[in-house]
């Protein structure tokens, strides 16, 4: 019973992973570099997760305005 209950609670802690397509991944990263986020950055890697979730869902680019520097 024990055992049971410490698996049901480290999948409960586990983060849910969204799958994203490879393409949808490459659009993204170069979305997000053609805006000048720089690679390797916590912005850079929450906007590629961000864009490609949105491609995935629509199939195409999201219409977004892009700040400025």
């Amino acid at each position: 019973m024990i055992a049971v209950g410490t698996v049901a609670a480290a999948t409960a802690l586990t983060p849910q992973v969204q799958a994203r397509s490879g393409h949808a991944l490459a659009v993204a990263e170069k979305a997000c570099l053609d805006q000048g986020v720089r690679p390797h950055s916590t912005a850079f890697e929450k906007c590629v997760e961000r864009v490609a979730d949105a491609y995935d869902r629509t199939g195409q680019l999201p219409k977004v305005t892009w700040p400025t520097a």
